[in-house]
């Protein structure tokens, strides 16, 4: 008498050779050099506090930026481990409009 297959007889996990990972420390890195790189109107920090509050907030400020937006990510990763981040991530929360604002 043939048996009925059970659901963990027939599931098969996804291939993971396409997927990367990336641990907390290098997602902080990543996340401090969106935050302190690019065109943040640098020129006006450094005119108006000076060299010396200037590198401080270049120094400091970020951190306070990007670790709780490493910490969201990787929770937010660990739940809905999909590719695409916070452009996924959003469009599965609030739909596929705030998904492409969230992407562009």
């Amino acid at each position: 008498m043939p048996t009925t297959p059970k659901l963990t007889d027939t599931y098969q996990s996804p291939p993971s050779a396409g997927l990367r990972h990336i641990g907390f420390i290098p997602l902080l890195a990543v996340f401090y050099g969106y935050t302190a790189g690019g065109p943040f109107g640098y020129e006006a920090i450094f005119k108006s506090s000076g060299p010396g509050m200037g590198v401080l907030f270049l120094a400091v400020v970020p951190f306070f930026w990007c670790v709780p937006i490493g910490l969201a990510s990787a929770e937010l990763n660990s739940i809905l481990p999909v590719q695409g981040g916070f452009y996924r991530w959003s469009r599965a929360a609030f739909g596929d409009f705030w998904g492409f604002q969230c992407g562009w």
